[in-house]
């Protein structure tokens, strides 16, 4: 009875010792699961902050693209005036050298014309009357 007796102790001192262990490892894993629930509420934060700044991004990002597609709309009207008016100036300059051109050309033929007048020398004046004289009757 002894020896059984013995043994009960021995089986209790391991079934203690097991029970203490496990104790031990329950403790550690619960501590590592509070170390775990910690970094995972941070992590949640994190992803919190981190979905907050990038919807301000985007709210950023589309306030930017609105007022480029206007900046761009703008430049394209004016270089599409600017091109008008280029056009209308390269006519006015096309249709002043057409008229310059028809100009020295009836200049040319003026001075080809029987009906052009010739240069004539200069007559020569009598010499001046005397007052009197051109006030005479005659």
């Amino acid at each position: 009875m002894m020896g059984k007796l013995e043994d009960a102790l021995v089986q209790l001192s391991a079934a203690i010792e097991k029970s203490d262990r496990v104790e031990r490892e329950a403790a550690a894993a619960r501590a590592e699961c509070k170390l775990k629930d910690g970094k995972i509420a941070q992590m949640l934060q994190d992803l919190q902050q981190i979905r907050e700044s990038n919807q301000a991004l985007y709210k950023s990002k589309e306030l930017l693209q609105r007022a480029m597609l206007e900046q761009v709309n703008d430049v394209r009207q004016r270089l599409d005036h600017a091109g008008n008016q280029n056009r209308e100036l390269e006519a006015t300059v096309h249709r002043q050298r057409e008229t310059e051109r028809v100009l020295k050309d009836m200049i040319r033929s003026t001075k080809n014309s029987p009906l052009a007048p010739r240069a004539v020398a200069p007559r020569q004046q009598p010499a001046a009357a005397s007052a009197a004289e051109q006030l005479a009757f005659p």
